[in-house]
């Protein structure tokens, strides 16, 4: 999984264009961005089932879900 990937689920919840994607690619690490994406998640359950759906919707597979969290 790439920081893009993360940004996209981002991006399908909280509008941006995509010179916004571009400053938050340049800004942050995929780390950091994989942190706040984490903590969405943990704080606000309409966003969890929101992500879960959309990964599902995209075939990502939990082993793709693990390698966000291990860094690889």
């Amino acid at each position: 999984m790439t920081k893009k990937i993360v940004l996209n689920i981002l991006n399908q919840f909280i509008k941006t264009d995509d010179d916004d994607l571009k400053r938050l690619l340049e800004k942050f690490s995929k780390e950091e961005l994989i942190e706040f994406l984490i903590v969405l998640m943990r704080d606000y359950s309409h966003f969890r089932v929101n992500v879960i759906g959309f990964l599902q919707d995209h075939d990502v597979k939990p082993e793709d879900l693990l390698k966000l969290f291990d860094g690889s």
